[in-house]
């Protein structure tokens, strides 16, 4: 492969390492979910722990309003990441979400070698479309027009970002490195 060809292995590592990224902490989120379910009593155990109050959220969602569980005992409530005595490391879905995300990560780091920083940073928008598609296919989550509106503008933006960013990297060698990091200006 030539040195001109270089980006495009750059960018597919690029976006292969930062969907795995993005789908390795949904997938570590369902095994610390499935932890969480199996050590706090679910709604059916207790029904008279929990209540539901609408909470308006108008300028920060497109929905009228969401429902969010009120604990009345507030001192009972289950905290995000509470997991009870369980480590997450015992449950298969973290683990497999852990390594996912650190393959992406390492995926991630190796695209730098092969094409401009400049290009690759936009790459990292892919996350948007990475979580409207497990939230909807997975989670099951309610997509609405102005979510897919706004991810095929993101989608529109990283491709336009990427054919327009510069596609030379730069070949230093210790010492042009070693004079860059002694110049005042280039600091």
């Amino acid at each position: 492969m030539s040195s001109n060809e270089n980006w495009v292995l750059g960018v597919t590592l690029g976006l292969l390492g930062s969907i795995a990224i993005n789908t390795g902490n949904n997938i570590q989120s369902l095994g610390l979910k499935s932890i969480r379910e199996k050590v706090v009593p679910s709604e059916k155990d207790s029904p008279s722990r929990k209540t539901s109050k609408r909470y308006s959220l108008s300028l920060l969602s497109p929905t009228k309003s969401q429902i969010a569980p009120s604990y009345e005992d507030e001192g009972s409530a289950p905290h995000v990441g509470d997991v009870g005595d369980r480590s997450p490391i015992g449950s298969i879905i973290w683990l497999l979400g852990t390594f996912i995300f650190v393959s992406g990560s390492l995926l991630n780091f190796a695209s730098y070698a092969f094409a401009a920083q400049s290009m690759l940073a936009s790459l990292e928008s892919v996350q948007f479309v990475t979580n409207l598609l497990f939230g909807k296919f997975l989670l099951g989550a309610q997509v609405t027009r102005a979510m897919f509106g706004g991810t095929f503008l993101t989608v529109v933006g990283t491709v336009l970002a990427v054919q327009f960013s510069s596609k030379e990297t730069l070949d230093l060698n210790t010492n042009e490195m070693k004079m860059l990091y002694c110049n005042p200006a280039y600091l």
